[in-house]
């Protein structure tokens, strides 16, 4: 696997993780890197627009107006790239109206990108002015202050000042160099060699193409073994807090499950009490009843005798009284 795909790798698979998180904001701009990276390395608009387009409907009814406006700005930027300016133009408009819409701060992406739009129609003069309120607006800022400048010498290329031109361009290299800004000291590279060719002047022109191509294919390998590093930790990164969330959720349920299981033994050992009182109470109440019921023998027992005592008496007294009438009657007979 070659760098450009193992970076294509790498971003899909941050890609996939935003999806599974369900996380929104990570998945557009998900989208939209990829749309950057295809553009960059394999200079395909269509499938560039398609990411941007599924960024666009990832945010879609959801309060992300930044990353909305950076998804129209991408896609404006790709548009202009590959010379569809009609359609670059309403999407400039409508992302302006989404900035403006959010209260948001002038952006320099935007400004710089009406800019970009003015440059490859011909406007010179209006994307002069709209470069130079950006450059007021990123002073201190070397990286966008180098881009400005590359922008600002093709503008005052195309109007016709060669020394503007010239100037700008080697005001935007020395501040790339500097500050050691890779891609900026391209794009002002870049300018130098479009100003010459477009003024004849080939020698100049070869000179700075062979600097251009030479810079351009060092700094592409660093920044592919780059990006391939840091998409590898942010991809580490994402997957550790997905494991941490799944962690997480896990503990939660075994917690929950913790929390019902003492429920449970609790419940049941209210159970284990309340049937051992019950059957405490119910021998208890067995023996009072045993006890009740030898005492009531007994008496049953001791009414008995006597009763039976009593019949004995009277049996033996019936028995005298029937003695003495007999012998009354042999008296009387005499």
């Amino acid at each position: 696997m070659g760098p450009r795909d193992s970076v294509m790798y790498y971003n899909a698979k941050a890609l996939a993780l935003a999806k599974q998180l369900k996380n929104a904001e990570l998945t557009a701009r998900a989208y939209i890197n990829t749309g950057v990276m295809v553009v960059a390395f394999y200079y395909n608009s269509k499938k560039a627009l398609a990411y941007y387009d599924s960024a666009l409907q990832v945010v879609q009814n959801r309060n992300l107006k930044i990353v909305e406006a950076q998804a129209l700005f991408r896609k404006a930027e790709t548009l202009i790239t590959f010379k569809q300016f009609s359609q670059a133009k309403s999407i400039l408009f409508r992302a302006t109206d989404l900035v403006v819409s959010a209260g948001m701060k002038p952006d320099r992406n935007l400004m710089a990108t009406v800019g970009s739009l003015y440059l490859e129609t011909g406007q010179y003069d209006s994307a002069l002015v709209m470069f130079k309120q950006v450059l007021e607006l990123v002073k201190g800022n070397a990286r966008w202050e180098s881009y400005m400048y590359s922008l600002l010498a093709k503008a005052y290329d195309g109007a016709g000042n060669l020394e503007a031109a010239i100037g700008n361009a080697q005001a935007g290299l020395s501040i790339a160099k500097d500050e050691g800004l890779g891609k900026e000291r391209i794009d002002n590279l870049e300018a130098f060699y479009s100003i010459y060719k477009r003024n004849n002047d080939f020698k100049n022109a070869l000179h700075y193409f062979e600097l251009f191509k030479q810079f351009n294919d060092s700094l592409n390998q660093s920044t592919l073994d780059g990006n391939n590093a840091r998409y590898e930790s942010e991809l580490q990164a994402e997957r550790t807090q997905h494991q941490n969330l799944l962690l997480k959720k896990e503990n939660e349920v075994q917690a929950q499950n913790s929390k019902w299981q003492k429920l449970i033994i609790l419940f049941s050992l209210g159970g284990l009490i309340i049937v051992i009182l019950f059957s405490l109470s119910a021998i208890r109440r067995a023996r009072i009843m045993k006890r009740q019921n030898l005492i009531i023998e007994a008496k049953q027992k001791e009414i008995l005798d006597s009763i039976h005592y009593a019949k004995r008496i009277q049996t033996a007294l019936l028995s005298s009284y029937s003695y003495i009438e007999k012998s009354l009657n042999r008296l009387k007979n005499k």
